[in-house]
């Protein structure tokens, strides 16, 4: 392969993993919008799933403070996205057990129903 071609198709690449990205914002935008009555139901459907599976986390994120966890992650992503991980950090935990939490609520939804 020529060095042109090399730098053709890492170029491609990064123009892909950029609509990626933007895609992956524009969604979480948007589910972002629709969870924002949600809040005040957040606490209690954790209280419930809590009953049924083992984590660390103690309080619901408000649809804004979400956003902090999920920025990072994204630009994590964005930086290296062959990156393969074992493990999850806290900080993608926690983003996850929140879009769990919202996603229940927004569609009616048993949290062990996802199971």
């Amino acid at each position: 392969m020529s060095p042109f071609e090399s730098e053709s198709s890492r170029s491609y690449q990064k123009i892909e993993l950029a609509s990626q990205t933007d895609e992956l914002r524009k969604n979480f935008d948007e589910f972002q919008k629709s969870i924002m009555d949600l809040e005040p139901y957040a606490d209690s459907f954790l209280q419930g799933l809590k009953k049924h599976l083992q984590f660390k986390v103690q309080k619901v994120c408000s649809p804004h403070e979400l956003a902090e966890y999920f920025e990072p992650i994204l630009f994590k992503l964005a930086k290296n996205p062959k990156q393969v991980r074992k493990n999850w950090s806290e900080t993608e935990t926690t983003l996850l057990v929140n879009i769990v939490i919202y996603y229940c609520l927004l569609k009616g939804e048993e949290a062990h129903s996802l199971v």
